[in-house]
């Protein structure tokens, strides 16, 4: 045992801790003091740095796995074996915000409903998400359970993302086409009425809500084509 212990490298090792304690406090700062005023220009920020952020921590436990494999591979596959087993549920609640984070479904503040709850996300961790229900009740929920579960979302005043287009065609375009186009397109919301004005010539004002603020480009390209 103390032949495999002197083999790893501590040097090595605590670099690795240091380093992942700044990324903690860097990603922490960005997170809570510059995100928050990006949003109010972009909406697409935050699914952007929370992709970024597990990204870069699933670089940085490779390093740090290849570091210690190399070292000592024995010992690192005994602990690394050890500590999956001892710690699965937690490991898979793990996985499964990683992948909430990352596709970013279900976002903060959707209103859900499942077969367990309905209320609204107040927060989503690594390991659970936070629902708030109608009674103002605090629901936790492990991550592992809400990616196994249906989930329906409803669209109310507090989650629409109004979308208004000026639509010109270079070509005469009949009004029902355009219509039956609009209702159908996938980035809508199903819920909610789709309007389209009329202008001068070919020109149309196409008004609905989309279901998310970043899907607003593949709306007007899907309108466009």
């Amino acid at each position: 045992m103390e032949k495999y212990l002197s083999t790893l490298p501590i040097e090595q090792i605590l670099l690795y801790l240091v380093i992942g304690a700044l990324l903690h406090f860097v990603f922490h700062v960005i997170s809570k003091y510059i995100i928050p005023v990006l949003l109010r220009k972009e909406s697409t920020v935050a699914l952007l740095w929370q992709r970024l952020q597990i990204v870069v921590w699933v670089v940085f436990f490779v390093f740090l796995l290849s570091s210690l494999l190399v070292a000592n591979h024995v010992l690192t596959l005994a602990i690394g074996f050890i500590v999956l087993v001892t710690g699965w549920s937690s490991w898979t609640n793990f996985f499964a915000g990683a992948s909430i984070k990352f596709s970013n479904t279900p976002r903060l503040n959707d209103y859900i409903v499942t077969d367990l709850v309905a209320g609204r996300i107040k927060n989503i961790n690594l390991t659970s998400t936070e629902i708030i229900n109608k009674k103002g009740e605090l629901i936790v929920i492990p991550n592992s359970k809400l990616n196994k579960l249906v989930i329906k979302y409803i669209n109310d005043a507090k989650s629409l993302n109004p979308f208004v287009y000026n639509y010109i065609s270079k070509k005469e375009v009949l009004y029902d086409k355009l219509y039956e186009r609009a209702i159908n397109c996938p980035y809508f919301t199903a819920n909610q009425a789709v309007k389209i004005e009329r202008g001068t010539g070919n020109a149309f004002q196409i008004n609905a809500m989309l279901i998310d603020e970043s899907l607003r480009e593949k709306a007007i390209d899907y309108l466009e084509k």
